[in-house]
């Protein structure tokens, strides 16, 4: 299987070393007639790890970021965009 990969966001400032990563849904889910919008967004935890191990640790400055961004938004016009995907893992139907 080929992998291909894509850069979907890139910052030298922020993103100096990923700590952790969770896909979450963002609540309320959103009812539509005979579906639920789900919207996901990912939450991402980076540090400046290279400060600690200098041991070039400054805590007057931001050490730790937490950042989000919607899954929807960062796969728009990749691969693994789904124009059928509504983000739904389930479907209902409402009968009057």
């Amino acid at each position: 299987m080929n992998a291909v990969s894509r850069t979907v966001a890139q910052s030298d400032e922020t993103l100096q070393m990923i700590v952790g990563m969770k896909i979450k849904e963002a609540l309320p889910h959103v009812p539509i007639f005979d579906r639920y919008i789900n919207r996901e967004y990912i939450l991402v935890l980076s540090n400046r790890m290279q400060k600690m191990a200098n041991n070039d640790y400054n805590f007057n400055d931001v050490n730790f970021r937490i950042m989000d961004a919607n899954v929807n938004d960062l796969i728009l016009n990749t691969r693994c965009e789904n124009p059928n995907n509504d983000n739904t893992p389930f479907k209902i139907s409402i009968h009057l």
